[in-house]
């Protein structure tokens, strides 16, 4: 991340404004979506977008973060193994 005078170097003073009504409603907006997304990736696994305006009702998405690829180590005794295998199991039904 670059701070607010080097992207006005780069980007030039037109395209970065600091301290600007814009930037405190967007700021806003960041802080009422940031807690739900934290409790949501958490709790559900799931990512919160919102894309368009804050009143379109149809530009807000869930959806389901990918699981990750999880696989019994080699080092694993056969009884630990079936072990994982029936708590991967439970896990998958859970979900």
């Amino acid at each position: 991340m670059i701070d607010v005078e080097e992207a006005q170097q780069v980007l030039g003073q037109a395209w970065v404004k600091a301290q600007s009504p814009e930037l405190e409603v967007a700021e806003a907006v960041y802080r009422k979506l940031d807690l739900p997304q934290l409790i949501l990736d958490v709790r559900r696994r799931k990512n919160l977008s919102m894309t368009g305006t804050v009143s379109d009702a149809g530009s807000i998405w869930l959806v389901d973060k990918p699981r990750p690829q999880v696989v019994a180590s080699p080092k694993m005794t056969p009884w630990h193994q079936v072990r994982w295998m029936e708590d991967m199991a439970v896990r998958e039904a859970s979900s």
